[in-house]
C-alpha cells in the first residue's frame, strides 16, 4: 500500500477541505478528504470519504505524488506512469474519477497479457519540478529515467526524452573507480536554485548525478527535450567514520534542498547510517565546489527523509536562500526528519552562528585557539557579523516579535539563541578583540593623507557582507525520536 498527502483541485470540494489523502492498494485507489472545523488549520481534523475511487486492476502503485494544481501521478509496479483524474460530477463518456496510463500505447490495451513479451521494469520514483513543469520517472531494474513535459501551465503531459545508458556515461565523465550502480532516487533542482541543472539522481553507491533537460543547458527558453548528464559528484568522505567514496553500497533513501543533502545507507537490517552534507562555507575559491559532511547512526531502516516546513520567507529572494551566511540571522535552524521502524528521528543543522555560540560557551569568554581559528576561517567581516548577532540577541523578548508577512506567519528571530546572558558580553568582547583594526582599504595606504582623511580612516568599518559564493558548514545535531 502507498499513500500521499496532496492538494485538492480548486472548485471540486468545499472550502474547509484543505488536503486530500490518496491511498492505493492492489484493489483500488481511493481519495479521502481532510477537513478542518471553521476553516482553521489549528482546529480539529476530520477525515471524510469523498466517494472518489477507481480500481487498481491488480497493479501495485509504488509511489503517489501530487502537484499544487491538484494533479495526482502514480508509479506502477507494471512499469507504467498513471494519473488519477477526478472532477465534481460525471460527464458524457467520462467518469468523475478515472485512472489514465500515460506509458502504454493504444495497442497495449488491446493486446492480451500473454502476448506481451517485454519484462516489467517497475517505476519506483516520480519527481516533479513545478518551477518548470517537468515530470521525471525512474525505473527499478534498468535505472531508466524518462522525462515528461507538463506544458507551460502544468495541465498537459507528453513524453519528450529517455536516458538508459547512464552507467556508461558516468564512467566516461568520472572514470576514477566508478563501478556498476543502481539509481535509487530522483530530486528536481528548481529554477530558483539553478538555471542549468534540472535534476539530481542518487545512486546506491552514494554518487550524485546532475542532469539538464534542455538541449542548450545554458538556456532555459522553450520546453524540455533531452536529458543530458552534465556533472558527477562522488560520495562525501569526511565525518566521524571517514569512509572512502567506494564504501557506500546500499544507499536507499535521500533528501535534497537548497544545497543540503541527506543520504541513508544501510549497514545491516537494524542499523542505518545518515550522511549529511552541504557546501563548505569557509572555502573562498570560486572555481572549486567543496563540501563538508558528517554522519550519524540511527536504529532501524530509514523509510523516509524530509524537512520541516520552513517559516514564511516571502520577503526573501529565493536565490538568497542558497547562502546561509546571508540568512542565518533571519531563519531558524533547519530541522530534518528521518522516519524509521523505531520512531521519528529529528536532526538539526548547525549554522555558523551556532558554532560560535558553542565556542563562546566553552571558552568562558577567553579568546581560545578554537575561536581564533573560527575568525580565520570565516574571515573577520563574517565573524564580526556573527558576534553582533549574538551580542544583539535577547531571549527575553523573542515571544513578542512577529513577522510582518501577509499570511501572519510568525518568524521567531533565530539569533536569540543564547541561554546565558554572558554570551552577549563575550560576543561583544570578541567583536572588538579579534575583529581587526578599523580602516578604509582605499585610504589607509594613501601617501599624502590629510588629518581629516586619517581621522576618517580610523572610523569603524565592520561590514556585514555575504558573498554569493559563500557556502555552509554541515553538522547535524541529533535531538530526539
Amino acid at each position: 500500500m502507498s499513500a500521499a498527502l496532496i492538494s485538492p483541485k480548486p472548485g471540486v470540494f468545499v472550502e474547509n477541505v484543505k488536503y486530500l489523502i490518496a491511498a492505493a492498494t492492489p484493489v483500488e485507489v481511493v481519495l479521502l478528504a481532510l477537513s478542518f472545523a471553521g476553516n482553521n488549520l489549528e482546529s480539529d481534523l476530520e477525515i471524510m470519504p469523498t466517494g472518489l475511487s477507481v480500481p487498481s486492476d491488480n497493479v501495485n502503485m509504488l509511489k503517489i505524488v501530487g502537484m499544487k494544481n491538484g494533479r495526482i501521478f502514480m508509479c506502477g509496479k507494471d512499469g507504467s506512469l498513471y494519473e488519477l483524474e477526478y472532477q465534481a460530477e460525471d460527464r458524457w463518456f467520462q467518469k468523475k474519477c478515472r485512472k489514465i496510463n500515460h506509458s502504454s500505447k493504444v495497442m497495449g490495451y488491446l493486446m492480451p497479457s500473454f502476448l506481451k513479451f517485454t519484462q516489467e521494469d517497475p517505476i519506483i520514483d516520480i519527481a516533479i519540478d513545478e518551477s518548470r513543469n517537468i515530470l521525471y520517472t525512474l525505473s527499478d531494474k534498468k535505472s531508466i529515467i524518462q522525462v515528461y513535459d507538463l506544458g507551460d501551465k502544468g495541465d498537459v503531459i507528453a513524453k519528450v526524452a529517455e536516458k538508459s545508458n547512464i552507467i556508461e556515461e558516468t564512467q566516461i565523465l568520472c572514470p576514477r573507480g566508478v563501478k556498476s550502480f543502481k539509481i535509487v532516487s530522483l530530486t528536481p533542482i528548481t529554477a530558483t536554485e539553478s538555471s542549468r541543472v534540472n535534476l539530481m539522481a542518487v545512486t546506491s553507491t552514494g554518487i550524485r548525478l546532475y542532469f539538464s533537460a534542455y538541449a542548450n543547458s545554458y538556456s532555459t527558453y522553450g520546453r524540455p527535450s533531452v536529458l543530458d548528464l552534465i556533472h558527477v559528484r562522488l560520495p562525501p568522505t569526511s565525518g566521524p567514520s571517514d569512509r572512502p567514496y567506494d564504501a557506500y553500497s546500499d544507499v536507499h533513501s535521500c533528501y535534497y534542498s537548497q544545497g543540503t543533502f541527506l543520504l541513508a545507507d544501510s549497514r545491516n537490517d537494524e542499523l542505518d547510517t545518515l550522511i549529511g552534507g552541504s557546501p563548505d562555507l569557509t572555502q573562498k575559491s570560486v572555481t572549486a565546489y567543496v563540501e563538508k559532511s558528517t554522519s550519524t547512526e540511527v536504529h532501524g531502516k530509514v523509510w523516509a527523509l524530509d524537512e520541516e516546513s520552513p517559516p514564511d520567507v516571502w520577503l526573501l529572494d529565493p536565490k538568497v536562500l542558497r547562502n546561509e551566511l546571508a540568512i542565518q540571522h533571519l531563519l531558524p535552524k533547519r530541522r530534518f526528519l528521518a522516519l524509521t521502524g523505531n520512531g521519528l528521528f529529528i536532526l538539526e543543522k548547525m549554522r555558523p552562528v551556532d558554532y560560535l555560540n558553542e565556542l563562546l560557551a566553552l571558552s568562558g569568554g577567553r579568546d581560545t585557539d578554537e575561536i581564533v581559528v573560527f575568525f580565520q576561517k570565516y574571515g573577520e567581516d563574517q565573524a564580526c557579523a556573527m558576534c553582533l548577532m549574538l551580542a544583539c540577541s535577547s531571549p527575553h523578548v523573542v515571544s513578542t516579535i512577529k513577522a510582518l508577512s501577509p499570511s501572519g506567519t510568525r518568524i521567531v528571530p533565530p539569533t536569540a539563541i543564547t541561554t546565558d546572558v554572558n554570551i552577549t558580553m563575550w560576543a561583544t568582547r570578541m567583536f572588538f578583540k579579534l575583529g581587526g583594526r578599523p580602516y578604509f582599504p582605499q585610504l589607509v595606504n594613501a601617501p599624502n593623507a590629510t588629518p581629516i582623511v586619517a581621522t576618517l580612516a580610523m572610523q569603524l568599518l565592520h561590514q556585514s557582507r555575504s558573498t554569493p559564493t559563500a557556502t555552509t558548514d554541515s553538522a547535524f545535531t541529533y535531538l530526539e525520536y
